[in-house]
């Protein structure tokens, strides 16, 4: 972090901050960032409220900054893109949080939703007689009083020092809509925090309601979960990724037990959703039923994958949701003959009975399907983070990949030595495709951008 200027000077403030815990080597890169953007939300929120400010209102109002900052960064990722409109993030708010809008300054009302902090960008434009301006000009203009130079009759003199004609003054003078914003953060990896923190936020959310009872577990509520992992890849970003495993790796063991069932659960019975009503009107992308499903699935995964201690093999039958209830009443493990670890009943090594087999192979038509599904759905280059994220092992499990535990968080692209069909034919667990490998292994190395154009052309 400390490579980068503006990070470096997020650092120097919060070392300066008295009463800010004190930094260390063994701090993580997610706890790093959470002590970041709750520091300067915190400060934000007491100048806010003014002198002396009660503590729980403080609290309470660095909540909001929080939740706005992590709309706002869902807002970017599930758009593809680095900026957002201020509408669009009002939008976005209003169908996510309505009441967290109530608590901000609305567009409508011309305030900046979360332009006060010096880490993100906000530059505005003002429309005013005729087509939009991002001229700052303009703006300058927009904002001085008609005052000195004017004389009846004569032209208006402008901030700049030029004079308008008699004609151009109705311009000047007309109504003039609020200003224009958009948002962008000065750096990436603000965003990438922000998504995981509120992805992992959800999660557990999600698995407090699902596990709550006694005595069985409830169907898990995800309307919200769905609604925010079916526009883009995680494994796109993966700094994204390797934030949400920080994150869980802070959290309580029971916590993390029942967030790794609930993406199992949810796994298991992704095929019958039918979308979201609670918040359909949540569209940073059109309406696709293929497409959100894929998404939806490949997120579940990756995170599943991610999340798993020490990235062990995950069998087919746990991931697609089978046992799960035992799992989380027994929480047992044990290491199969494979020397892969497991969770109690289920069967990895060599030997297996004729129904543990059938068993097993329809696990592995289901997984087929799931990636066939992203290979429908997903875009080139989220189904390229995918190829290089998840890897199935033996046919019966999968496992965070050779190539994803090469990457750091300072990458942020992905480097394939195979056509798409190879990889696709290696993680559906096809038998031609090891015949296709080895075949490869003559042909030169190829890099993603060669892979894209395989991958639209196949």
């Amino acid at each position: 972090m400390a490579r980068q200027p503006l990070l470096l000077l997020m650092l120097a403030l919060y070392a300066a901050d008295p009463a800010a815990p004190e930094l260390s080597a063994e701090v993580a890169s997610a706890e790093l960032f959470q002590r970041l953007l709750e520091t300067f939300c915190r400060r934000e929120a007491a100048k806010a409220l003014g002198f002396n400010p009660p503590k729980d209102a403080v609290t309470g109002r660095m909540r909001d900054h929080l939740d706005r900052l992590e709309v706002a960064a869902l807002a970017m990722f599930n758009r593809g893109r680095q900026d957002i409109g201020e509408q669009e993030l009002s939008a976005d708010l209003a169908v996510l949080d309505p009441e967290l809008l109530d608590r901000s300054w609305s567009a409508q009302a011309g305030k900046r939703i979360i332009g006060e902090f010096f880490f993100v960008h906000a530059p505005e434009a003002r429309i005013h007689g005729g087509p939009a301006t991002a001229d700052p000009s303009e703006r300058a203009g927009a904002d001085g009083a008609m005052g000195a130079g004017e004389t009846a009759g004569a032209g208006v003199t402008t901030a700049l020092g030029e004079t308008a004609r008699p004609d151009e003054r109705a311009d000047r003078e007309a109504p003039r809509e609020s200003p224009r914003r958009s948002y962008e953060f000065l750096h990436a990896t603000f965003g990438e925090y922000l998504v995981a923190s509120r992805v992992m936020s959800e999660l557990v959310e999600a698995a407090d309601k699902a596990f709550a009872g006694r005595r069985r577990r409830t169907e898990p509520d995800d309307d919200l979960l769905y609604a925010l992992l079916t526009h883009q890849a995680l494994a796109a970003r993966m700094p994204t990724l390797i934030f949400a495993g920080e994150i869980f790796a802070t959290m309580s063991g029971k916590d993390r037990k029942q967030v790794l069932a609930l993406l199992e659960l949810l796994l298991g019975g992704y095929r019958n959703r039918k979308g979201t009503i609670t918040y359909a009107g949540y569209r940073p992308t059109a309406a696709d039923t293929v497409r959100e499903l894929a998404f939806y699935s490949a997120n579940l995964v990756a995170l599943r994958a991610w999340l798993e201690p020490g990235h062990a093999v995950i069998p087919l039958a746990t991931l697609l949701g089978q046992d799960t209830a035992a799992v989380r009443a027994t929480g047992t493990e044990r290491t199969t003959r494979t020397g892969h670890t497991t969770r109690t009943g289920h069967t990895t090594g060599v030997e297996r009975s004729a129904d543990e087999t059938q068993e097993a192979d329809s696990y592995l038509e289901r997984w087929r399907s799931m990636v066939m599904l992203w290979k429908s759905g997903l875009d080139a280059d989220c189904m390229l983070a995918m190829l290089s994220t998840v890897e199935l092992v033996g046919g019966s499990g999968i496992q965070v990949s050779d190539l994803a535990n090469m990457l750091t968080s300072e990458t942020d692209s992905f480097t394939v030595d195979a056509d798409a069909d190879i990889f696709l034919a290696r993680l559906a667990g096809e038998p031609e495709g090891c015949h296709l490998i080895r075949l490869h292994r003559a042909r030169p190395k190829r890099t993603s951008s060669t892979w894209r154009a395989s991958y639209l052309s196949a």
